[in-house]
């Protein structure tokens, strides 16, 4: 399964191996980057795909998890498509600290 976890500036501040084998990018490539303009930036195609529209990135700002089926961009430009799920991650006070995406596996 791909990690993903994202800070609350939607900047990647960590992935697993099976993430960077999934979209091709090292964690230090989208460190500090919007996770959502390295992998999720264009529909298929070939639109914008803008954060604010981004089912995925809503998780987070609007306390909530989702999950369904996206479609990914890999670092050579080709599409792919994923299952996910996406979480706000909370402290024992409810302080957001990070956003978790889990992209389970290529559909």
């Amino acid at each position: 399964m791909s990690i993903f976890l994202m800070d609350d500036r939607q900047h990647c501040v960590y992935m697993n191996a099976a993430a960077e084998k999934l979209t091709g990018y090292t964690l230090a490539e989208v460190m500090g980057r919007p996770l959502h303009d390295v992998i999720h930036h264009t529909h298929p195609d070939g639109s914008h795909f803008p954060l604010e529209e981004c089912p995925i990135d809503r998780a987070f700002p609007e306390e909530h998890q989702v999950q369904g089926e996206e479609v990914f961009v890999h670092k050579n430009g080709s599409f792919y498509p994923v299952a996910f799920t996406a979480s706000p991650i909370q402290d024992e006070w409810k302080n957001h600290r990070h956003h978790y995406r889990g992209a389970g596996h290529q559909r």
